[in-house]
């Protein structure tokens, strides 16, 4: 009797051990799922700053070569002069920081606009769908009405012969 209660004891250890593997075993494959995941996400975050960075550098590129070209906003250079408080020396550096930011600010108006225009195709294609859904949907009723009168029209036929 005692052996038969050694065996049932001895299973259930061997049950708990395969519990406890099979419950690393998951949280093993779960963590690397997740550590996976966090990585891509940092990844993609890292290339959408590199991506900014490199944007921004562009218009520093652009502000330089006006300077330059001597292609300046004259009413930016005369910006610049009053914020480096008439220092001629400082004045090009300066310009090229107003000029980059005003750049910015350009390219974010431009892609607002550009969303607005594209949210606003895309309500119009919506309201031409639900336009076309409605029509045919009238089609339909009618469709089934015309059915139903030459249904009826049968009947009265068939009644008056």
């Amino acid at each position: 009797m005692s052996s038969g209660l050694a065996g049932m004891v001895g299973l259930m250890k061997a049950i708990g051990i395969f519990a406890i593997i099979f419950a690393a075993f998951g949280a093993f494959k779960l963590l690397r799922r997740t550590s996976s995941y966090v990585y891509e996400k940092s990844k993609d975050k890292a290339h959408q700053v590199i991506s900014k960075n490199t944007i921004d550098n562009q218009y520093y590129a652009i502000a330089e070569q006006e300077v330059i070209s001597g292609n300046l906003d004259t009413g930016l250079w005369a910006k610049a002069l009053v914020c480096v408080e008439g220092k001629e020396e400082l004045r090009k550096v300066e310009y090229m920081k107003l000029r980059a930011t005003q750049l910015q600010k350009i390219a974010a108006e431009q892609l607002e606009i550009e969303k607005r225009e594209q949210e606003a195709i895309i309500e119009e294609l919506k309201n031409k769908h639900r336009i076309e859904e409605q029509a045919e949907q009238a089609e339909q009723a009618e469709q089934a009405r015309k059915e139903e009168l030459e249904e009826w029209n049968s009947k009265i036929k068939k009644y008056q012969k």
